[in-house]
């Protein structure tokens, strides 16, 4: 054992003891609170700044996830007039010939989204020899027009509608070869008429800045494909448009887009039935997110469904082998194109939803398509939300789309809350509100003019000439080409 240690040696350790112990609690007391002040210093400041600072935090972290799409859509498009001869440099309508790029000069103000959609209602092809079909219009153009189209900025087409097959199985085969080539050039899908069935009922699949697009296209009727034989859907039949809809909506996708050739010549309503087959079954149903109908030449309403669109007709976009609407009423003597805004945000749990659409009314579209602006475009636009007044269904979640008219003749539509996206759409919406409704005036003048056309489709009273009996088959195509040309001249 030690030695004792003195008692005020004792004392003094003691002393040292407590000294440093109060040293060190002292440090521990200032790190403690240096802790506190570094951990929540928002204690001290007013109760609203933690929630700002938690809403920019948010809104940088949307901001950084939000991605838009712009979507153009056009209708009818072609460089030829009926039977009328392919040119390398040029379209032809009434034998005169129309420089490419005059064609589409009126149009280039719009050409600028990410896709640029039309109905190429037409066959293509560089020969003047393939053999007509019995009908009273044969639409052909050569594919250096295409090739013009594709580099102006359109890069989805359908082909699938009724001039498809206008030369034939063999114009048809011309119509996919030409275009196949396209695809290495800027052209994304073009959808319609297929080599065999599986291509006709297979959707195109292409990719617009990371997000994936699957696309379709449906005629009104035609040449169903085999092994042997292309061809295209028909709209008509319920089969084809179960498959073609079921084959859409199944499709692992980000956006999927189905273009419709349907409908009656002329008239600016969709009927109960293709409001039924578009709006409730491949959109209620089958989820498809987009669908372009076309084939009257003359524009309709516009209709949403839940947060996807309906475009029930665009009218004419850019076609030398159609009629000058001019001859028709303020609901009819236009065309239609629109520039859909997409937006995938946490909003929307990352889906790419409509959120606007700008609308522009369109003139001369037989013969170099211009923009209508001013007052002559805003009549247009409100023609268009008269119709779109007859597709409001709430019982479906659905309502027609109102376009506010702008200074420049043109119409917007924005979705509730668009005003608060990020980006394009936001600044696009904010102080947007609904148009006011017409006054009696316009509303009696657009209820005339929006009335039901009747009329005889050239080729169903070319059908009637090919079945009128008593002469030998050249005698009755020598009829039918006569009759052809007439009805060209008094229509086209």
């Amino acid at each position: 054992m030690g030695a004792p240690v003195p008692g005020p040696i004792i004392f003094s350790r003691l002393v040292l003891l407590v000294a440093l112990a109060a040293i060190v609690g002292m440090t521990s007391a200032g790190h403690s609170q240096q802790r506190v002040a570094a951990l929540s210093p928002i204690h001290d400041l007013p109760d609203m700044d933690p929630i700002d600072d938690l809403a920019t935090r948010r809104e940088r972290e949307a901001q950084s996830k939000h991605r838009h799409i712009t979507i153009g859509l056009g209708g009818d498009l072609g460089f030829g007039g009926s039977r009328q001869p392919v040119a390398a440099d040029a379209g032809m309508r009434h034998g005169r010939r129309i420089s490419f790029r005059k064609l589409t000069a009126g149009l280039k103000p719009l050409l600028v989204d990410d896709l640029v959609f039309a109905n190429l209602e037409t066959v293509v092809t560089d020969s003047n020899k393939l053999t007509t079909t019995e009908k009273a219009f044969n639409f052909r153009m050569h594919p250096n027009g295409v090739t013009h189209l594709v580099r102006a900025g359109f890069n989805v087409l359908s082909t699938a509608n009724n001039h498809a097959i206008d030369y034939g199985t063999e114009g048809m085969r011309e119509t996919l070869r030409h275009l196949a080539k396209l695809h290495r050039t800027g052209l994304k899908a073009a959808h319609g008429i297929g080599q065999t069935p599986d291509d006709v009922f297979t959707p195109a699949r292409f990719d617009v800045k990371g997000a994936t697009f699957r696309f379709a296209a449906i005629g009104i009727g035609g040449v169903s494909a085999s092994e042997a034989r292309p061809g295209q859907a028909h709209y008509r039949s319920a089969g084809d448009f179960d498959r073609m809809t079921r084959n859409l909506g199944a499709a692992a996708a980000d956006y999927r887009m189905l273009s419709v050739h349907y409908g009656q010549e002329l008239q600016v309503r969709p009927s109960r039935d293709a409001r039924d087959k578009l709006g409730a079954m491949a959109i209620g149903d089958r989820g498809i997110d987009l669908i372009i109908g076309h084939h009257a030449h003359t524009p309709a309403g516009a209709q949403r469904v839940g947060d996807r669109l309906v475009f029930y007709g665009l009218g004419n976009l850019l076609h030398l082998g159609m009629q000058d609407m001019a001859k028709f009423n303020q609901c009819r003597d236009f065309g239609l194109f629109a520039r859909v805004h997409l937006v995938s945000d946490q909003q929307h749990g990352g889906r790419f939803v409509a959120r606007a659409v700008e609308l522009y009314a369109l003139d001369n579209m037989h013969d170099g398509t211009t923009i209508r602006s001013g007052e002559d475009g805003r009549l247009r636009i409100e023609a268009i939300n008269y119709l779109g007044a007859e597709l409001d269904e709430p019982k479906r979640d659905a309502a027609g789309l109102r376009f506010r008219p702008r200074a420049d003749g043109s119409g917007l539509y924005c979705a509730p809350g668009a005003e608060h996206s990020a980006g394009v759409v936001g600044k696009l919406c904010a102080g947007w509100q609904a148009p006011h409704a017409p006054d009696d005036k316009l509303r009696e003048r657009l209820s005339s003019a929006c009335g039901f056309l009747r009329k005889d489709s050239g080729d169903s009273r070319i059908a009637k000439q090919s079945k009128q009996p008593g002469a030998s088959a050249s005698a009755k195509q020598k009829r039918i080409d006569n009759f052809a040309r007439t009805a060209f001249q008094s229509e086209n």
